[in-house]
C-alpha cells in the first residue's frame, strides 16, 4: 500500500451510509494521517454523520452527499485514489456506489466485515478485527509512520476502536487490542505530534514490529506482535 499512497495526490476516502463512529473514526483517522503526508484528501460520505461525532477534528471538512450532491460525485469522479472504509459491498454506500463504481481511481478498501466484494484493485479484509479503525492503526503502523500520525489520527481512530467495542465484545478482546489503545491515547493527551516513551505504571517501545511493555514493579517484560495478523 505504500507505493500505492507514495503515488496518488488526490484522494478520496468514502464510508457507509448511516456512518457510526467506527466509519467516520477510521475516515478522518486517514485523513489526518495522509494530510501529515502532504496529500490532498477529502472525506466523503453518503448521508449526515451523527452529532455525537461532530467533536472530531476535521468534521468541517467532510463533504455529505445528501447536501452537496454534485460535489461529492465530482470529487470521487476525479480522485486517484479511492479509500472504501467499513463496508463490504457497493450498496453500503447507497447513491454515492455507481459513482464509486465508475470512478477510475484506484480503489483500496479496509473493511472488516464478512464476504466483501471483488469491487476495488486491493482489498485488506480482516474479519478476525475488532474495527476498521483498528485496521487502519496497524496499517499506518506497518508502513512505519506511526511517529507521524498526529493527535487528530490518533483521536478519530481511537474514538472509532471504542464505539465499535462493546458489550461481550470487549470482554472477548485481546489483550494487544488495549495495548494499541494505550498508543493512541498517549498520542491523544499530547501537546505535540510525537508518542511519548513512559507513565506511571511502566515503560512502552514501539517500533514497527511490536510492542513492548516493561512492568516497573516485575521488571518483566511482554510483547505482542502488531504484523501477525496483517
Amino acid at each position: 500500500m505504500h507505493e500505492v499512497i507514495a503515488f496518488k495526490d488526490n484522494i478520496v476516502i468514502t464510508c457507509h451510509v448511516a456512518p457510526d463512529g467506527d466509519a467516520i473514526g477510521s475516515s478522518l483517522g486517514l485523513y489526518h494521517f495522509l494530510r501529515k503526508l502532504n496529500k490532498q484528501v477529502t472525506v466523503v460520505v453518503p448521508d449526515m454523520v451523527p452529532r455525537n461525532l461532530h467533536f472530531l477534528s476535521g468534521m468541517r471538512y467532510v463533504v455529505t452527499y445528501t447536501q452537496q450532491p454534485e460535489k461529492a460525485i465530482d470529487l470521487i469522479s476525479k480522485a486517484g485514489l479511492i479509500f472504501c472504509l467499513d463496508y463490504n459491498a457497493l450498496h453500503r454506500i447507497d447513491k454515492l456506489s455507481t459513482a464509486v463504481e465508475q470512478a477510475k481511481g484506484y480503489k483500496v478498501l479496509i473493511d472488516h466485515h464478512l464476504d466483501p466484494e471483488p469491487f476495488c484493485n486491493l482489498t485488506i479484509s480482516h474479519p478476525e478485527i475488532s474495527s476498521t479503525c483498528e485496521l487502519i492503526f496497524r496499517a499506518i503502523w506497518q508502513l512505519g509512520y506511526y511517529r507521524m500520525m498526529g493527535r487528530n489520527s490518533a483521536e478519530a481512530i481511537y474514538t472509532g476502536m471504542m464505539t465499535d467495542m462493546t458489550g461481550s465484545i470487549r470482554l472477548r478482546a485481546p489483550p494487544l487490542l488495549f495495548y494499541l489503545q494505550v498508543l493512541l491515547l498517549f498520542f491523544v493527551s499530547l501537546s505535540q505530534d510525537y508518542p511519548p516513551t513512559s507513565d506511571k505504571s511502566g515503560r512502552i517501545q514501539a517500533d514497527k514490529e511490536e510492542l513492548i511493555y516493561i512492568d516497573r514493579q516485575t521488571h518483566q517484560a511482554s510483547s505482542w506482535s502488531l504484523t501477525s495478523n496483517l
